[in-house]
């Protein structure tokens, strides 16, 4: 974690928790943000994770500033062993490929829950936790005190078509999602909730969504 983020033009932060600190105690009205996002490359082999730290005052809406990491990572392929039988196979192609996304996007989820649990060490203390009363008034469960919010790129509506709704209606199997992060929004929500971070979703999770998705497309 100490060595792996940098700055734009290629400065690295040899220590993160300290970077953080001294971040904040010259901006403290600023709230961290942080988020992952993935894409597939070379067919499925390989995947490439980009996780940001971003540091935002939601008052004076002053501008972002964030730093990143950008890692390449063994992907996972979709493989299945074909029987000849049409309708057996594409069941088992539609079912490894949802279980091939579902491992890619939780990906994402550890690595995020990972970097706050080196912010809750490194930060307490230093960053003010939020209180029952103003988790209540923000919309929030009273357990959400971590002290960074999370931003995960993961739309919360399917985005079923017309035929699939209609399948769903018939009690029929409706198959993969328009929305394909969909298929791990229901574990990954509850996952980071029930571990007290306080979690943004599409279309409001701009740290996932717009500043690891630049990273992570080589930006």
């Amino acid at each position: 974690m100490e060595s792996k983020f940098k700055k734009f033009g290629g400065e690295m932060v040899t220590d993160l928790g300290k970077y953080a600190r001294e971040h904040l105690e010259k901006n403290p009205g600023e709230t961290i943000y942080i988020g992952c996002d993935s894409d597939v490359r070379r067919n499925g082999r390989k995947v490439m994770y980009a996780d940001v730290i971003a540091f935002y005052n939601n008052e004076l809406r002053a501008g972002v500033h964030y730093v990143f990491n950008r890692e390449l990572l063994e992907g996972f392929p979709v493989k299945i062993t074909k029987t000849g039988v049409a309708a057996e196979d594409k069941k088992a192609q539609r079912k490894a490929l949802t279980s091939s996304i579902f491992q890619r996007i939780w990906g994402e989820v550890e690595r995020l829950e990972q970097i706050g649990e080196y912010f809750e060490k490194e930060l307490e203390g230093v960053y003010k936790r939020k209180t029952p009363e103003e988790l209540v008034k923000l919309g929030y469960g009273s357990h959400q005190n971590k002290l960074v919010d999370i931003d995960i790129d993961i739309n919360p509506n399917p985005g079923w078509s017309s035929y699939q709704i209609e399948l769903i209606k018939m009690g029929k199997e409706p198959g993969i999602p328009k929305n394909r992060s969909y298929i791990v929004y229901d574990a990954a929500k509850s996952y980071l909730e029930g571990k007290g971070y306080r979690v943004r979703f599409k279309p409001n999770s701009w740290c996932a969504s717009c500043a690891a998705d630049l990273i992570c497309k080589g930006g």
